[in-house]
């Protein structure tokens, strides 16, 4: 189990997500923020890019929002 759960947090951590992790009632529990997900998102974009898209987590859902003028 250790192998699994350090392949994932690798792959996040690779991904620009800064994961935080935790123990409970014998449950791994890997949390990140939806300003990490977008950071990781738009890795490499400009500023300007950046500045036009929104994230949202609403109910499980995820919805990323890019304006386009």
């Amino acid at each position: 189990m250790e192998g699994l759960l350090g392949g994932i947090l690798n792959q996040l951590k690779a991904s620009g997500l800064n994961a935080k992790t935790g123990l409970e009632n014998g449950t791994v529990i890997i949390e990140f923020s939806a300003d990490d997900i977008k950071n990781a998102i738009t890795k490499g974009m400009n500023e300007q890019a950046k500045k036009l898209i929104d994230l949202e987590l609403h109910e499980g859902k995820m919805t990323i929002k890019i304006k386009l003028f």
